[in-house]
């Protein structure tokens, strides 16, 4: 499957169709540091975990 690359508050992103689906990766800084948030499908819940990963390398 094919990553799309697309922005998500203002951070790109890699993600499986939509960013409703499958997986959400943040991108870091230079190194393209991949977090996967596999399988969460509820928004919220994703939101929160990209909040977090965001804060974390403030």
């Amino acid at each position: 499957m094919k990553l799309i690359r697309r922005k998500y508050n203002g951070r790109k992103v890699k993600t499986h169709h939509s960013i409703s689906h499958l997986r959400i990766a943040v991108m870091k800084g230079k190194g393209l540091e991949l977090e996967p948030l596999s399988l969460i499908f509820h928004r919220k819940l994703r939101e929160k975990a990209v909040k977090k990963i965001q804060a974390s390398d403030h």
